[in-house]
């Protein structure tokens, strides 16, 4: 069971009033007045800070953030990061069946661009290919995403990518900050056929 840093430290500083209390009976009052405060802006600080993890989970997992609204002690803390080795998908004698628009959908350009030695400074391939960085966060919007995809705004472009499934990686270490799906590989082009949008 998870316990946010508010419970906790409503705990703790109901242990302290309660302490207070015994120490000096005189300055009850004026705890409880503190308490009061307190626990007023803490609870709006905290219902804030619950709402903007809501946000970024749904962008790192695709889920519904307006269910997470309404539930917010059930909030997942990480996202799922299970991983299935697709890079002898092809070799292994399965079979990818194109649909009409799976040459020129998201994940599809997104690895033209990724292909492309021209905006390596902005957006490339970790040495491993199996996930992707953004270097250049405003040249990307200025230079990148206009034309690929007809957007201006990076916002647009990350709800794509939650869209599609894309996960973000928050552990520290060399992929840190990086995008991966388990079907968008460097020289496997022909595997974003198999992504679809996540249902939310």
């Amino acid at each position: 069971q998870t316990v946010t840093l508010y419970h906790t430290s409503v705990l703790k500083w109901k242990k302290k009033e309660v302490h207070a209390a015994k120490m000096n009976p005189s300055r009850e009052g004026t705890d409880k007045n503190q308490w009061s405060e307190w626990s007023s802006t803490s609870s709006a600080s905290n219902r804030d800070e619950e709402l903007e993890f809501a946000a970024q989970q749904r962008y790192h997992a695709g889920l519904n953030v307006a269910a997470m609204q309404n539930s917010h002690d059930s909030l997942p803390r990480y996202a799922d990061h299970t991983y299935r080795d697709f890079s002898t998908y092809i070799k292994d004698g399965n079979r990818i069946e194109k649909h009409k628009k799976s040459d020129r959908n998201f994940p599809a350009r997104l690895h033209v661009i990724l292909s492309n030695e021209q905006y390596s400074h902005i957006i490339s391939w970790m040495p491993h290919g199996r996930a992707w960085k953004v270097k250049n966060k405003e040249l990307l919007v200025e230079e990148v995403i206009p034309k690929f995809f007809g957007q201006s705004k990076f916002a647009s472009f990350a709800r794509q990518l939650s869209g599609w499934g894309f996960k973000r990686l928050h552990q520290t270490g060399a992929d840190f900050g990086c995008y991966y799906h388990e079907c968008f590989l460097r020289g496997h082009p022909r595997l974003t056929a198999l992504m679809r949008r996540v249902s939310t």
